[in-house]
């Protein structure tokens, strides 16, 4: 009978330590699924951002190229010593205010050697 008492409260003690072990195991189990759904989300977010730098990089870049691209054509039209005297003719007129079309025309320039000097001349008076 004692035995009988002592081997039902083992089993009852088993019977707690599994229930305790098995919600404790549920709980683990929980938090490994909303962490690893943190994780996934992290992980999309991060390529998102990745994606979004490439882009912005590429931009930076072109943006560079067409700079260089200006700046070098710019400077050609000005080291050309039959040139000079129409480029310092051409910003005269900028400055005085006539349009780019007339520039054009009475400095004998294309039409985008004149807009490259408007707009050089209008970044030099905005510094």
């Amino acid at each position: 009978m004692l035995a009988d008492l002592i081997l039902a409260t083992g089993v009852l003690l088993l019977a707690v330590l599994a229930s305790y072990q098995t919600r404790a195991l549920l709980r683990v189990q929980r938090l490994l699924a909303h962490e690893s759904a943190q994780r996934i989300a992290l992980e999309h977010e991060l390529c998102a951002l990745l994606e979004c730098s490439r882009s912005l990089g590429s931009r930076v870049h072109q943006q560079n190229a067409q700079h260089r691209a200006l700046s070098a054509q710019l400077h050609s039209i000005a080291r050309q010593p039959e040139a000079a005297a129409q480029i310092v003719d051409a910003q005269r007129l900028l400055s005085e205010g006539l349009d780019v079309d007339k520039v054009a025309t009475l400095c004998e320039l294309s039409q985008g050697e004149a807009a490259l000097l408007s707009r050089w001349h209008a970044q030099r008076a905005a510094a």
